[in-house]
């Protein structure tokens, strides 16, 4: 293990990382077998300095303030403290000056017989095997935690993801119902103003198929026939005087150009749609094949305006137009 890794698993173990080193850290602990080894590793070699007093006063106050926190640590603490003094019993005396054989100097002041020397090692195998089996078994669960804790974090994400779609698409629902009432009120309003013009053309013929002067009081504009256009270009805005009492404006666009009998027109201001009829059907007035588009004066402000025409094919031209508003005299 490289001395860098080796130095951040300690500073995990001693809570010395940052928020952010300390994230990092876990989600590698998730996928790397090896790497949650490693810890288990140096979690128990400090453990073992310390509970042989291999280390200075200052860093036995760190571990205990911060690695020596939980109660499965402290109990690995109380294991390893048992397993030493296993050890110590187990060890021979000092050397003495004596000149003596190896045997002698590590048995001979023990007086053991061979069966006390038997069940002696059988000790020490069972504490060693003791120790082996503890370290596979909190590897184990320490992998076991590591996998509730992944399967936790993903479930939190999976409600927050759920709650956030579901407000999206109340969202959705809610815009869309409002732009339907909207609509559905300017449909209304539209034909109400279209029986309106009906009714005005018929007890005014003349005066309902001549454009108006700026200084008409007219309650129903019918403008003059947009220029015809090459595709490209939108051409010089007409404009379009209303005054308060006007209700309904009604629009002379020009299809010439345009193959097709039906007709879409949108009219928009400052890219929003305002309005928009769909399967508007061309009539030829004076030679001209005009669609004729009528639309309620309370809903156009000042500013200026481009009305889209799009035939069946996809084709489409451009109109602009300039509303004035006129106070009646």
């Amino acid at each position: 293990m490289a001395a860098f890794q080796e130095e951040k698993i300690r500073r995990y173990l001693m809570d010395e990382l940052s928020e952010q080193e300390r994230e990092e850290f876990e989600e590698q602990l998730f996928v790397d077998d090896e790497l949650v080894g490693e810890v288990q590793s140096a979690e128990m070699a400090l453990i073992d300095r310390f509970v042989r007093n291999g280390m200075s006063q200052a860093e036995r106050q760190r571990i205990e303030q911060n690695l020596l926190v939980t109660a499965e640590r402290k109990a690995k603490v109380a294991e390893a403290r048992m397993f030493h003094q296993e050890l110590e019993s187990l060890r021979a005396p000092r050397e003495t000056q004596e000149k003596v054989s190896w045997w002698a100097r590590i048995f001979g002041d023990w007086n053991l017989s061979l069966p006390q020397m038997q069940y002696a090692a059988a000790a020490l195998l069972l504490v060693l095997a003791t120790a082996v089996a503890w370290l596979a078994y909190d590897r184990n669960r320490t992998q076991h935690k590591l996998v509730i804790a992944q399967a936790e974090t993903e479930t939190k994400i999976r409600e927050q993801l759920a709650v956030k779609e579901k407000e999206l698409n109340q969202r959705l629902e809610q815009q869309q119902s409002d732009e339907a009432q909207t609509l559905a009120a300017l449909q209304q309003e539209i034909e109400q103003l279209q029986q309106q013009l009906a009714e005005a053309k018929r007890q005014q013929p003349e005066l309902a198929r001549t454009l108006k002067p700026p200084d008409s009081r007219a309650d129903v504009i019918e403008t003059g026939r947009f220029p015809d256009l090459k595709p490209a270009s939108a051409g010089m805005p007409l404009i379009i005087a209303v005054e308060e009492r006007t209700k309904v404006v009604s629009l002379q666009l020009p299809v010439n150009e345009l193959i097709g009998n039906s007709f879409k027109v949108t009219v928009s201001k400052d890219s929003r749609v305002l309005f928009g009829v769909a399967d508007v059907k061309a009539q030829t007035r004076d030679g001209v094949r005009t669609v004729s588009v009528s639309l309620p004066a309370s809903r156009l402000a000042e500013g200026q305006y481009e009305v889209l025409l799009q035939n069946e094919k996809g084709e489409t031209r451009k109109r602009v137009f300039l509303i004035q508003r006129e106070r009646n005299q």
